[in-house]
């Protein structure tokens, strides 16, 4: 109350002008009306295609992986083929190396035995060239005239008493007079030369004598002529004809 008489004085004396009224040229201050900001809908996807999303980024994701394994794999295995070719290859040319080195040393084995088998030969020979014209203790020898019948023919009226022995290799007791033989003339015994002949080849010879059967032996004179003649002798016979006597 106080305040509006306070008021009225202060008006009565013109200190305050009096209130006027808004006249119609008075404008209304203008409010600007500001648009709320609209919020972002973001779409919210149901629960079972996110899933499934999830599930197909999961199987590509595995497949993926399993492509990787794969190709890793096949690196490894190409990897692996390539050195066991290579250790394959290595293999087969130590292989040859050694194939060639056994087939060099084969070749030098072979030519040592030939080596071998021709020394022997020459001593064998040998050997029997010296029991052919070595006269034993006797003053006969055994001469080897089977494969040159020529020898024994050369013996037939040459002056001496000699021994003519029909041998065929293929009888049993040719081989066992034989080695009577060589038995009796290396401890001396023989007197006369006694010449081994091949039955099978000395046609002359045997139509000369009269051969008809194998281990067949024939003593003939210094002339040549035919003294005794005697088929599959015993030792104690044959020890008689190369006597001599």
């Amino acid at each position: 109350m106080r305040f509006l008489s306070l008021l009225a004085v202060l008006v009565l004396f013109g200190c305050v002008p009096p209130p006027t009224e808004p006249s119609d040229t008075d404008t209304e201050p203008v409010v600007e009306e500001t648009t709320p900001p609209v919020a972002e809908v973001i779409p919210v996807e149901p629960e079972e295609e996110a899933m499934e999303k999830d599930d197909a980024m999961e199987e590509a994701e595995e497949d993926d992986a399993m492509e990787d394994d794969e190709m890793m794999e096949e690196e490894d295995d190409d990897m692996m083929e390539g050195e066991d070719e290579d250790e394959d290859e290595d293999m087969m040319e130590e292989d040859d190396e050694m194939m060639d080195e056994d087939e060099d040393d084969g070749t030098m084995e072979d030519e040592d035995d030939e080596m071998m088998e021709d020394e022997d030969e020459e001593e064998d020979a040998m050997m029997k060239e010296e029991e052919e014209t070595t006269p034993a203790a006797g003053g006969g020898a055994y001469i080897d005239s089977y494969d040159d019948v020529s020898i024994a023919s050369a013996a037939v009226g040459n002056g001496e008493t000699s021994l003519l022995f029909f041998y065929a290799a293929w009888c049993s007791f040719c081989k066992t007079n034989d080695g009577r033989l060589q038995g009796i003339y290396q401890s001396g015994e023989g007197a006369i030369n006694a010449y081994r002949i091949d039955y099978d080849t000395a046609e002359d010879l045997k139509a000369q004598f009269g051969i008809a059967q194998q281990d067949t032996f024939v003593l003939i004179g210094p002339d040549g002529a035919k003294i005794e003649q005697v088929s599959f002798p015993s030792e104690e016979k044959l020890r008689t004809l190369v006597s001599g006597s």
